[in-house]
């Protein structure tokens, strides 16, 4: 029976190394079951659909390829060797009719191109997924393989999850057939069974073992759809957070994470960063947007895989979910360490999940605060999953409640301060901290967040928003260098806020404010500073994302006495 697990990678460029690889060249036969392949492929490769394998040309010794990958003028194209058709996203049967006709993808188009193709064996459903339309090293193919008689590509079950229930595993599924075909490999050892509902349940197992579960839709007439797959590794475990450190130009050493271990790794290495690109060994990446580390925090429900091998790109600020050989799931942020370059160094943050789910446990939403004669008020929304939040205030040791109010009495007066507020479960899984400032000042104080695009108006701090170019406003972007490491801003009075923490007013007084003023990246203290607003009135900004032409930005404003 062929593997459930994604293709290896082979490229061949001789008759010996073509059969030099351990993984055996075994075709889709047997008990028949669509199984799905994914693998990285190169302009100019073939591949056999049946086995698995890339070839330097059409046939090599008794392996005949099925199809070819290619990219021209026109841009990126597929060509079946045999016979074959483009498909829509939702089509379950290929029609009668199919020709040797290169299909093509724009090289700007969006979406993946889909082909049904004929093989030696069976008919295929293959997907092109161009991930870089630049790089030589981001295309992937995703297939499956059915017999030829009345082939069918049934729709895999979505949402697919698992967890220990009363000792016994259970998973769970969307979809919308009539039965399924669920496989539970434990070892070597495989178990069969059908369900008349989108659940089942395996009791008696190795709570620490490693299982993989396989869900298949069946049609009435028994056809079996395409696969959905997985994995639980042991008891359900806290996900491991961490960050690693990459030096400048890391890429002539070494660029590789081994996620299971924490560490830096080269030979051990499971997600791979090359100078243009990351490279997940037999697993999947896939870029789910570009932002900050709330950005990064608030992804709480990873992306299903399986992804393609490789992303061809390696850009700073990206929120990355990769998916490892043995089916288990991480999400990455990169940041640089200096500037706005990954390639000159960056701090990889990474949260890595080793029990085989993908989902996290949601932070608090809807925190508030208002102020009490006891001090001021946090209030939250209930998150599914937790038992109690905690509470810490400027990194100071947590305190915990099972409430969704807490008052946070005895704050030094006239400060700013940073609250941090975290749901936790029964057995001490922690969320994502939510973080807000909280004013102590006698003065009413406004915070909030806004951007400024150079040459474009300016930012009202009165109003709370930005105004329009030539309207009157408090502060300006004027202009910048180096993409955006120096930015500089105009206002009626700026100074940087050097050691001054956020939000402390009182420094303001001893700072010789100036017209103009250039926030540089490489200077400590130049990413917090006061601006002197056109009535007087006082704000403290804290830029959060240099970018150019638009930078964004978090602010306290002090209204007039």
């Amino acid at each position: 029976m062929p593997s459930n697990r994604p293709a290896p990678i082979l490229a061949v460029a001789s008759l010996a190394a073509a059969f030099a690889f351990a993984t055996p060249l075994c075709a889709q036969h047997g008990d028949g079951l669509p199984t799905e392949y994914v693998l990285q492929i190169p302009p100019g490769g073939f591949v056999d659909l049946d086995s698995g394998v890339i070839l330097p040309t059409a046939e090599l010794r008794r392996v005949r390829a099925d199809l070819r990958f290619g990219r021209d003028g026109n841009g990126f194209y597929l060509e079946p060797l045999h016979g074959g058709v483009r498909a829509a996203r939702d089509d379950i049967a290929p029609p009668d009719a199919m020709a040797k006709d290169r299909v093509r993808i724009g090289r700007d188009a969006p979406g993946s191109l889909v082909l049904f193709a004929r093989t030696d064996l069976g008919m295929a459903r293959v997907e092109l997924m161009v991930v870089d339309p630049y790089s030589t090293a981001s295309a992937a193919l995703r297939w499956v393989v059915v017999p030829p008689k009345e082939a069918m590509f049934l729709p895999a079950p979505n949402e697919l999850v698992a967890g220990w229930q009363d000792g016994a595993l259970v998973a769970s599924w969307n979809g919308a057939h009539p039965r399924y075909l669920v496989e539970l490999q434990t070892g070597e050892t495989v178990k069969k069974k059908t369900v008349d509902e989108p659940r089942v349940s395996f009791p008696g197992l190795d709570g620490k073992g490693h299982h993989r579960i396989v869900v298949r839709g069946m049609s009435k007439a028994g056809e079996v759809g395409m696969p959905a797959a997985v994995v639980q590794f042991g008891p359900r475990r806290a996900p491991e957070l961490g960050i690693a450190v990459y030096e400048d130009h890391w890429y002539d050493d070494v660029g590789g994470l081994s996620l299971t271990t924490g560490a830096v790794s080269g030979a051990e290495a499971e997600v791979v960063f090359y100078l243009y690109g990351v490279h997940v060994p037999g697993g999947g990446v896939h870029k789910v947007g570009n932002g900050s580390a709330e950005d990064f925090d608030a992804l709480t429900t990873l992306p299903e895989g399986p992804f393609p091998p490789s992303y061809g790109r390696l850009d700073e600020r990206d929120i990355l979910v990769v998916q490892l050989a043995d089916g288990r799931y991480a999400k990455l942020w990169l940041e640089p360490l200096v500037g706005d370059d990954v390639r000159d160094g960056m701090h990889v943050h990474f949260l890595f999940l080793p029990d085989g789910r993908r989902t996290l446990l949601p932070a608090p939403r809807g925190v508030e605060v208002v102020r009490t004669t006891g001090g001021p008020e946090l209030s939250w929304q209930a998150v599914d999953g937790a038992a109690s939040y905690r509470i810490a205030v400027d990194g100071g040791a947590p305190r915990e409640t099972k409430d969704l109010r807490f008052v946070l009495a005895g704050l030094p007066a006239e400060r700013l301060v940073t609250v941090q507020v975290a749901a936790v479960t029964a057995d001490g899984e922690q969320s994502a901290w939510v973080r807000l400032q909280v004013s102590t000042h006698a003065l009413e104080l406004r915070s909030g967040r806004g951007s400024l695009t150079a040459q474009q108006g300016g930012f009202d701090f009165t109003t709370g928003r930005r105004a329009a170019n030539g309207a009157p406003s408090d502060l300006q972007l004027v202009g910048g260098a180096g993409g955006a490491t120096v930015l500089r801003f105009g206002a009626k009075g700026l100074a940087a806020a050097g050691p001054a923490a956020f939000g402390e007013f009182a420094a303001a007084q001893r700072l010789e404010l100036e017209p103009d003023f250039s926030s540089d990246a490489k200077t400590p203290g130049h990413d917090v500073f006061f601006v002197q607003c056109r009535d007087g009135s006082l704000a403290c900004v804290r830029l959060l994302r240099r970018d150019w032409p638009t930078t964004t930005f978090e602010y306290v404003w002090q209204q007039r006495p």
